[in-house]
């Protein structure tokens, strides 16, 4: 019976808060801190009761929205000068590493990946893929770098379906939430 109730997700908490109040009781009774919990219970209450031109109360119950509002103030210009704590948006996600390729895309209005351009990873020089072969069954595309050298490979298959694949890629990583991890390790 008590494994059965400590295994259900709510009496497992009400008997792990009980076990808490418990013992921080016990600690409470033997330390010989009661007398002053007491006593500071009662100047607050003394505090809260007080009338000054307002009611002291109602300056506490002001003070916690200032307090939250100051806080999140704070952490804004300290996430702002570190550069980091940015709120990441999927807009954010516009460059990436595909098969042996870095490539960069925008977005429309409604969302849709347009101007899909390859890259050089070693010197984001654009690679603009050049007809290889014309005795393959299907075409052949190179992509070689025309600043550094970079040879990124070969694609078989007209252009336009790789790109087509890229895009599947980038909205494969969109759907599945890939593109936060992509995009943090890029910062």
């Amino acid at each position: 019976m008590l494994t059965k109730i400590w295994k259900d997700p709510v009496w497992s908490k009400v008997i792990a808060v009980a076990i808490i109040t418990i013992t921080g009781g016990a600690i409470t009774y033997f330390a010989g801190l009661l007398p002053k919990i007491k006593a500071f219970s009662l100047a607050l209450w003394g505090f809260f009761i007080t009338k000054t031109p307002i009611y002291n109360w109602l300056i506490i119950i002001l003070i916690i929205p200032l307090t939250l509002l100051l806080i999140v103030f704070v952490s804004h210009i300290v996430s702002s000068v570190k550069g980091k704590g940015k709120f990441l948006n999927s807009n954010d996600y516009t460059s990436d590493n595909f098969d042996t390729l870095k490539w960069i895309w925008k977005y429309g209005s409604d969302g849709y990946i347009y101007e899909v351009v390859s890259l050089c990873p070693k010197c984001d020089y654009q690679i603009i893929p050049k007809f290889a072969n014309a005795y393959h069954a299907a075409p052949q595309y190179e992509f070689k770098c025309d600043e550094c050298g970079y040879n990124g490979g070969f694609c078989e298959g007209e252009y336009e379906e790789y790109e087509q694949k890229i895009k599947l890629k980038i909205q494969k990583n969109l759907r599945t939430k890939e593109w936060e991890k992509r995009v943090i390790a890029q910062q």
